[in-house]
């Protein structure tokens, strides 16, 4: 699926079911199986750098946004299972989330209040996803390197604070899990 063409730049602009079908797959490999696992493990590098190449489009679709957003969230998760908390390739990858979750945080557009926007200024879904892999990565690694980054090379709490002033974050559901951002980050 990875190199089957979906993740082309021709393909990319022109339909974005295909990447977001693909990505959600990759999201589900976390959880299918050992099997799956294991495959996400092998081909770790190719997958994300597959994701990467459809994150930018993100901000104009929103299944495609969620679809980008569950991947990363299913990633934090998995960073901090017990079986990966001691591996050496779980800080990397978990300041590559906090890295990719910042970038799409602070590209989603401002709530449209009077409903008159795009589908993604009414959509809080992703956000919530991506925010819940942010903490999830900040909160279950307790890391002073990713705190640090998050902090001072990300940006988080701006970020956090640009997601406030965009009208993102109004719904109680969001107050806690900032919250425990901030507090991870103090």
């Amino acid at each position: 699926i990875a190199n089957s063409g979906i993740f082309e730049k021709e393909i990319l602009a022109s339909n974005l079911k295909l990447p977001m079908i693909a990505i959600r797959f990759f999201s589900n490999l976390v959880y299918s199986s050992d099997l799956g696992r294991d495959l996400l493990e092998a081909e770790y590098e190719l997958l994300l750098s597959k994701v990467k190449l459809a994150t930018p489009m993100a901000v104009g679709d929103v299944a495609l946004a969620v679809a980008v957003t569950t991947f990363y969230l299913n990633l934090a998760v998995y960073c901090t299972s017990k079986s990966m908390l001691n591996k050496t390739e779980t800080l990397d990858r978990g300041l590559t989330v906090v890295e990719e979750l910042q970038k799409i945080l602070s590209s989603f557009p401002t709530v449209d209040s009077k409903l008159t926007g795009t589908p993604l200024q009414q959509a809080t879904e992703p956000v919530f996803r991506a925010v819940v892999g942010l903490g999830t990565i900040l909160t279950g690694l307790k890391d002073e390197q990713i705190i640090m980054a998050a902090k001072d090379i990300f940006g988080v709490p701006a970020t956090l604070n640009q997601l406030r002033a965009k009208g993102l974050v109004k719904e109680p559901r969001f107050h806690g899990l900032i919250s425990e951002i901030m507090a991870a980050l103090a």
